[in-house]
């Protein structure tokens, strides 16, 4: 305003110290001015009524610009010449004040991206390279090239995008302006949290770092929305106190999204304490919502819906319409899906449609895209199939739009549509998505990531329901069975090696048949599953039916069926790629009666 131009004028100086944004601002709120130079001239008169101006409760300012230019009119002649000489130095400036005055802006704002560098700097950059490949696993160095590209094209787009809003603000000093550069400042709070978290890498946070990177996507949703203004805003005197707890809870997200469940869960526990006190409904909505999160993903459904439904009337009460549909969609998918409470599911999903609709859809794609993603997953658990074809499709094309068609997200609802493709009995495409899953993950996080195993699991599954060629489920299963040899993979290890033990007993059994065709027709059907899983038993289920039931036949017709072991054992002998598991010992037990 027209006392920061004065002080400006008549000390050289700006009033408020401090090398970032955030310390400035807080110097402004607690009135610290920084004090004149000693060989100041300027009279006491006119100082006092500049810092009084610059005061920083609006009660303790001038009522009017024209109580301020009273206070400011001379009394004698000496006062009169300082004034003067300030109003004239002004007005004669003219376009070259205009242009020290821009040039200081950009000065400012140069400085002001500085503060990038507690988040990501080459020094950081290196400690969390050295943290990745410490760690020995064989994902590591493909793991940090990929997320070492992913950070530093956030910080590229974070210091260009914090320019702009600086100059905008200084400049126009808009609420949008406003809004533009706290969104900004909160996204570098975040990324702060996650290289912080990256920077102390165990095996398990290199493993979820992909998913710890794409939690970082949005941030040109910062740029120019004019609702970001509108977003309920903390009261001077609380702002210290909520950028700390937006901190606190930054960090809290990237213990989340690293896995670190306990740890996430600690810091939102600590954090609901230490705000109890602060009654500032929005901040307590966003912990609270959290917190709920936090207490699913460690199982806790049913204490997970009770803090959600307390964020959401926080929420509500803090008129914080982001907040309020962020927690719906999480209630679809802690009620709806993880909890399968069927005849709530209607009414959670038009809570959370309502809310993205008031809130705006082309707001925040981060939300659009994730009620796709959760009621897709909602109806496909509670198996309307139709529901969830159309959820996943349309997320996949927003997703698509707005993140390109190789983000994580897009990851998401490309194996999303695989499994409802599946459950439709429509294998082909299902294992089309599957493979296209594949390629992108690969290209995403690097050929020997654990995370892989998932997929490969779903591919392997499906070629057995297809009956297609055993080599290629083998292939599948073998290779999932590689990435998923990592703790917090021992479900899908177990469906993995099932998997591959159906494969290897079909491609056995086909081998066997092929050699000896006289046993086709074997038993109540030749590709029986229920005989297939006892072929890896110790006792064959196909060869050991072929006793009972034809012992008596061969016998009368002059043959021995315990011949067949001899020839078997030079039929395995020439077989490539003997399967890893007893198929061997089974057969030779069931052909030679043994068993």
């Amino acid at each position: 305003g027209f006392c920061v131009a004065l002080h400006e004028a008549l000390y050289g100086t700006r009033p408020f110290e401090g090398t970032s944004l955030e310390a400035l601002s807080q110097a402004a709120r607690e009135g610290r001015v920084r004090p004149p130079g000693r060989d100041s001239k300027v009279p006491t008169r006119v100082r006092r009524a500049v810092r009084r101006g610059l005061s920083a409760r609006p009660e303790a300012r001038y009522p009017s610009m024209e109580a301020l230019l009273d206070a400011l009119a001379p009394r004698t002649l000496r006062t009169s010449t300082w004034v003067c000489a300030a109003v004239v130095g002004l007005g004669l400036l003219g376009m070259g004040l205009d242009y020290v005055v821009a040039h200081r802006h950009e000065a400012r704002c140069a400085q002001e991206t500085e503060k990038l560098a507690a988040a990501w700097s080459p020094e950081r950059r290196e400690r969390v390279r050295a943290a990745f490949l410490a760690t020995h696993t064989p994902y590591a160095a493909s793991a940090w090239e990929a997320v070492s590209s992913a950070l530093d094209a956030q910080a590229t787009r974070w210091r260009a995008l914090r320019t702009e809003s600086c100059l905008a603000t200084s400049r126009e000093g808009t609420p949008t302006a406003w809004a533009m550069t706290a969104c900004l400042d909160n996204r570098l709070w975040h990324l702060a949290a996650v290289t912080e978290v990256l920077e102390k890498a165990d095996a398990r946070t290199v493993q979820n770092a992909p998913q710890m990177v794409a939690s970082l996507e949005g941030l040109a949703g910062c740029r120019g929305a004019l609702a970001l203004a509108t977003r309920p805003q903390p009261p001077d005197a609380l702002r210290p106190q909520v950028d700390a707890a937006h901190r606190q809870l930054a960090e809290a997200r990237a213990r989340l999204d690293a896995g670190d469940h306990a740890g996430g869960l600690a810091l939102t526990t600590a954090l609901l304490a230490r705000i109890e006190g602060l009654d500032y409904r929005p901040l307590t909505a966003e912990v609270l919502a959290l917190h709920g999160r936090l207490h699913a993903l460690v199982g806790q459904l049913k204490a997970s819906e009770e803090l959600l439904y307390r964020a959401l009337w926080a929420a509500e009460a803090g008129r914080d319409d982001e907040t309020v549909a962020r927690v719906w969609i999480l209630l679809v998918w802690v009620v709806g899906e993880q909890m399968a409470r069927m005849d709530e599911a209607p009414r959670l999903v038009q809570h959370a449609r309502a809310a993205l609709e008031r809130l705006g859809r082309e707001r925040d794609p981060e939300l659009a895209t994730e009620l796709h993603l959760r009621m897709g997953g909602m109806w496909l658990v509670q198996g309307n199939l139709d529901e969830a074809d159309r959820e996943f499709t349309q997320g996949l094309a927003l997703s698509r739009e707005a993140y390109g068609p190789d983000s994580l997200r897009t990851a998401l609802f490309l194996a999303g549509l695989g499994r409802v493709r599946s459950r439709q009995l429509r294998g082909a495409e299902s294992l089309a998505l599957y493979e296209q899953v594949q390629r992108l993950r690969e290209r995403q996080w690097g050929p020997e990531h654990p995370s892989l195993a998932l997929n490969l699991n779903n591919m392997a599954s499906e070629l057995l329901a297809q009956g297609r060629p055993h080599v290629l489920v083998i292939e599948a299963a073998r290779s999932g069975i590689a990435h998923a040899n990592q703790p917090g993979f021992a479900e899908v290890f177990d469906g993995l090696r099932a998997a591959l033990a159906r494969a290897e007993a079909q491609e056995g059994l086909a081998a066997l048949l092929a050699r000896y065709p006289e046993l086709r027709g074997v038993g109540y059907r030749e590709l029986e599953s229920g005989l297939l899983h006892r072929l890896d038993n110790d006792t064959s289920g196909v060869l050991l039916a072929a006793r009972d039931r034809l012992l008596a036949a061969a016998q009368a017709a002059g043959s021995n069926l315990v011949v067949l072991a001899g020839d078997f054992e030079r039929f395995w002998d020439e077989l490539d790629g003997q399967p890893s598991v007893g198929l061997r010992a089974g057969m030779f037990h069931a052909t030679t009666g043994y068993s």
